[in-house]
């Protein structure tokens, strides 16, 4: 059996453009704490609002921020 595992690479996309989650935070709108866990792949939830605001305030697409993986179960 397969499921799909999205992987959240926000950490990695902000470090190439050398801006903080500080930044970011504040740029998009989203509390620090919320985008944080985000960005270490740890969201209670993950709302879709958030991600454009997200994609928004860096100029990019979901597909640059986020992943997908096919995992074995």
């Amino acid at each position: 059996m397969e499921a799909i595992f999205i992987k959240i690479k926000l950490n990695e996309f902000i470090k190439e453009r050398d801006i903080t989650l500080y930044k970011l935070a504040k740029d998009a709108g989203i509390d620090y704490s919320t985008l944080h866990n985000v960005a270490n792949n740890n969201p209670k939830s993950l709302m879709l609002h958030n991600l454009d605001k997200i994609c928004t305030a860096l100029d990019c697409k979901i597909e640059d921020i986020l992943e997908s993986e096919k995992v074995e179960l």
